[in-house]
């Protein structure tokens, strides 16, 4: 199961699409956190409606997440599982493991590149903020887990990778 969740974290950041998603991610977190350090009075406006400084500096994040993070994962990872079956190479797997630890491994290996993604994207917060918001950081996690549920979910259901 290792081996197979180390593959399938080393091959998400293969793709070219990969790459140019964390760095759209990375970008868009980093100039939305220099846009709300620039701007103190929109900050202290959002803290005197009740909002929580946090929320300010994690809004992006949570936006790309929320609105792009269904097109992401399955930009990156739709075929996890029926590209192996298409390709017979699931054969060489199931002699080796059980089919529990090819999937464990496989929704594992793609939970990582996105727990990455979007620690990479909170340090950058971190640093430009000066503080961690772990509150939005586990929402954006448990978020991205669902997501990662359903793409292997539709991976296993659709058996072409078409």
């Amino acid at each position: 199961m290792i081996h197979i969740l180390k593959q399938e974290f080393i091959d998400s950041f293969r793709s070219i699409r990969s790459i140019i998603i964390v760095l759209f991610i990375t970008f868009v977190s980093y100039q939305f956190a220099k846009f709300a350090d620039n701007n103190q009075a929109l900050i202290n406006k959002i803290l005197e409606n009740g909002g929580e400084e946090g929320s300010v500096y994690t809004a992006a994040i949570a936006l790309i997440v929320l609105v792009f993070g269904f097109l992401f994962a399955f930009a990156i990872s739709h075929d996890s599982i029926n590209r192996e079956v298409e390709m017979r190479t699931m054969r060489l797997l199931v002699t080796k493991t059980s089919r529990l630890q090819i999937l464990l491994g496989k929704f594992l290996g793609t939970l990582l590149f996105w727990v990455v993604v979007i620690s990479v994207s909170f340090s950058i917060l971190l640093i430009i903020s000066g503080s961690w918001f772990l509150k939005d950081y586990l929402q954006s996690l448990i978020f991205l887990f669902y997501i990662v549920s359903f793409v292997l979910l539709i991976s296993t259901l659709i058996p072409k990778t078409k």
